[in-house]
């Protein structure tokens, strides 16, 4: 069952959004293979859950996703990125939404 969550927020540097969004597509999601969402014009995000428990969530904070966001973030983003621990409460999954990796 999932247990935990990390919900990260990024909001693009002006002219930049574009990179950004390059970015997450290709080099995180080929990391991570995540949801990933948008909230308004230039504000981008990860949506990363673990079945496990803290520890995993903490190795992926020190891991090559983080290091690859730390090494563009002056370049792509306005302000430091936010990092939301989240507990999961309760999920809802349909036969729909399963797919085989």
């Amino acid at each position: 069952m999932i247990k935990v969550a990390l919900l990260i927020k990024l909001q693009a540097e002006f002219g930049k959004k574009r990179i950004l969004l390059l970015f997450l597509e290709a080099d995180l999601y080929s990391l991570i293979r995540k949801p990933q969402y948008q909230l308004g014009q230039s504000i981008f995000g990860i949506f990363d859950t673990f079945i496990t428990d803290e520890k995993w969530r903490n190795a992926h904070l020190i891991g090559p996703v983080t290091t690859s966001l730390m090494a563009n973030a002056n370049e792509l983003l306005t302000k430091p990125s936010t990092i939301e621990r989240v507990g999961i409460l309760a999920i809802k999954i349909s036969k729909k939404n399963i797919c085989n990796v």
